[in-house]
């Protein structure tokens, strides 16, 4: 820990302040409904994480409590979350999950690797909820992506061939 303030009184609460580090190492726990849903949305496999050795920080004010970027990979894939949960146990997270094979199909996916989209996830902790409207904003500008990754290759060899020709 860093520093601790926790007032004794229930009302004063959301004046708690702390911060500290959460250090992990080598702890493998099985994933959780709620993001083995997400991963099956985009095609990942994989029902364990896999944290290794990883550095959480972490810092409460204002009744909320928000951590570093979470990053771990499950089935070969990056997964990152990053956001809060409050002392009243709400959940303000984003997910970036990777652009998979499975999701968009071999062919786009070649011009979406490395491509993520963002999910939120609120609610609660008890009851998390995906935001699916977001969700299929994020999906629907896949196609965007693609494009403008087509266009930029397409230039790229242009001015290759141009370059070889001279």
């Amino acid at each position: 820990m860093q520093h601790f303030s926790w007032p004794l009184d229930k009302k004063d609460r959301d004046k708690a302040a702390f911060a500290g580090t959460l250090r992990l190492k080598g702890v493998r726990v099985n994933s959780t409904s709620l993001l083995s849903e997400l991963l099956t949305l985009v095609g990942v496999r994989g029902n364990e994480m896999d944290f290794g050795d990883l550095d959480i920080d972490f810092v409460a004010r204002n009744g909320r409590i928000e951590t570093s970027p979470i990053r771990i990979v499950i089935d070969g894939y990056p997964i990152e979350l990053r956001g809060s949960v409050g002392f009243d146990k709400s959940l303000d997270y984003i997910a970036k999950l990777p652009i998979t094979p499975k999701l968009v199909g071999k062919k786009a996916y070649r011009s979406l690797e490395g491509v993520t989209i963002d999910v939120p996830i609120r609610g609660n902790s008890s009851t998390p909820d995906i935001d699916e409207n977001s969700m299929q904003k994020a999906t629907a500008s896949l196609a965007e992506q693609a494009l403008k990754k087509s266009l930029e290759k397409g230039v790229q060899n242009i001015f290759e061939q141009i370059i070889k020709k001279k």
